[in-house]
């Protein structure tokens, strides 16, 4: 995404196997309090065609919005642009896409059981991550 100013803006990346839950709401929590200037996505490695049908509600119970667009397949052009890349899945990860291996900054376990319980581990999670997104922020963020 880019600013007013022509930049990119520094932008994180949840990625899941399908981005229909677990990357969606971390992009959620994220994006409710992000670091100044910064912003996240999320994509999935085969996504879903719609998004868990859980998710919306459960967001509008939590005063936020679910994102706008549809489950995101994963391109490896993107990743390029990632300032921090976060696997995120509720079991261990089959094999995953060789080009995204050296990307991941955190690698997630969240089970996705308990919604209530998923948020409150992801906004646990969070904080080391946004720790270094500060870290990452360019200059003119100071």
């Amino acid at each position: 995404m880019e600013g007013s100013s022509g930049f990119q803006m520094p932008t994180a990346l949840f990625v899941g196997s399908d981005d229909r839950l677990l990357a969606r709401l971390a992009e959620t929590l994220f994006n409710a309090s992000p670091p100044r200037g910064w912003r996240a996505t999320s994509a999935g490695i085969l996504p879903s065609d719609t998004e868990d049908s859980k998710l919306a509600p459960f967001l509008l119970e939590q005063g936020l919005r679910s994102p706008s667009n549809p489950p995101v397949q994963l391109d490896p052009g993107l990743l390029s642009f990632m300032r921090v890349v976060v696997w995120i899945s509720e079991d261990e990860p089959g094999e995953l896409p060789p080009y995204l291996l050296p990307k991941i900054d955190a690698r997630w376990k969240v089970g996705s059981g308990d919604l209530h319980a998923a948020r409150d581990q992801i906004l646990s999670l969070l904080s080391p991550v946004k720790e270094l997104c500060a870290e990452r922020t360019p200059r003119m963020f100071g």
